[in-house]
């Protein structure tokens, strides 16, 4: 104890804190952009649409193909430039804002598609589905998830939870 003198302590100790500082400020590599795969169906689909940015169909179909890759974003993009708000363009919003993690406004515009449909009639291909996923999408909100892609737990048992779920209809 008395070979270290009161300076060797100091600069023991400025080291020691130096060296967890260093520790503690260590970057880890930023992780790698997410790019979804070529997909040949997508740049024809893309192609149909700015040919016709007036086909309702079109902008569906390219919007769908986005969501179905795992591009919610450029969904969003697509229909923002849709002409019409029709039952289907709304249904791949509300499915575009669900995957980026938007649970209360896909719930909002998923409850409006199925307005529509009764209003006007849609095909069952679309109200079947827009009507589980407003119920699921109603029990994430209930359950207070607020993005259902960052909580995939909570997520997967609303929906489990909303699947389950049977229902008897009498002719």
């Amino acid at each position: 104890m008395q070979y270290y003198t009161e300076y060797q302590w100091l600069s023991a100790a400025m080291i020691a804190a130096a060296l967890s500082v260093l520790g503690m400020t260590r970057t880890t590599p930023a992780a790698p952009v997410a790019v979804a795969p070529p997909n040949t169906q997508i740049g024809e689909l893309e192609e149909a649409a700015a040919r016709a940015p007036q086909d309702v169909g079109a902008a569906h179909a390219l919007a769908d193909a986005y969501v179905r890759v795992g591009q919610p974003g450029l969904a969003l993009a697509v229909l923002n430039r849709a002409p019409e708000r029709q039952p289907s363009l709304l249904d791949a919003r509300a499915r575009a804002l669900a995957s980026l993690g938007q649970l209360g406004p896909a719930l909002t515009v998923q409850l409006r598609v199925l307005v529509m449909c009764e209003q006007s009639g849609c095909p069952r291909s679309l109200v079947v589905p827009a009507r589980r996923r407003a119920q699921w999408l109603n029990a994430l909100v209930d359950d207070g998830v607020e993005d259902g892609p960052l909580d995939p737990v909570r997520a997967h048992a609303a929906y489990r939870r909303v699947t389950r779920q049977v229902r008897l209809a009498s002719r």
